[in-house]
């Protein structure tokens, strides 16, 4: 059985709040990252995913933005920002809420297939020939 090429993501309410329409039906919602996505986010912004995903405010909102838009072409740079702001609020029991955002984020990617980042500190591999931009 092949693995799912998304990750189940929850923001603890923030479905309702934003109207999106590809949360599911437990709230949760799939971030997932398809080739033109991952292409498009490097493309417009301009850094590399890894770029994007060692910067939590320059980088987390278009990667979030781009990783959901394939279930809801509405989502802009500013939804996906305040799904963030609502992850850092039912998450502040953490010691770093951030943190386990860019764990997701970091699943997420991974899951696509496409490349294969490793935990900070660690080199990444890309999963073919393309890399990550």
């Amino acid at each position: 059985m092949a693995s799912p090429n998304f990750v189940r993501i929850d923001f603890d309410g923030s479905d309702a709040r934003l109207g999106a329409a590809e949360a599911t039906p437990d709230g949760r919602r799939k971030l997932r990252f398809r080739h033109k996505d991952l292409r498009d986010v490097v493309t417009d912004t301009g850094k590399s995913v890894t770029e994007l995903l060692q910067d939590p405010f320059g980088g987390w909102a278009h990667l979030i933005q781009y990783g959901l838009r394939w279930g809801d072409l509405k989502i802009n740079l500013d939804k996906a920002s305040e799904l963030i702001d609502l992850w850092v609020e039912t998450h502040s029991h953490e010691d770093q809420p951030l943190s386990s955002l860019g764990d997701k984020l970091l699943e997420a990617l991974n899951a696509s297939g496409f490349i294969k980042i490793k935990a900070e500190g660690q080199d990444e591999k890309p999963a073919g020939p393309e890399g990550n931009g």
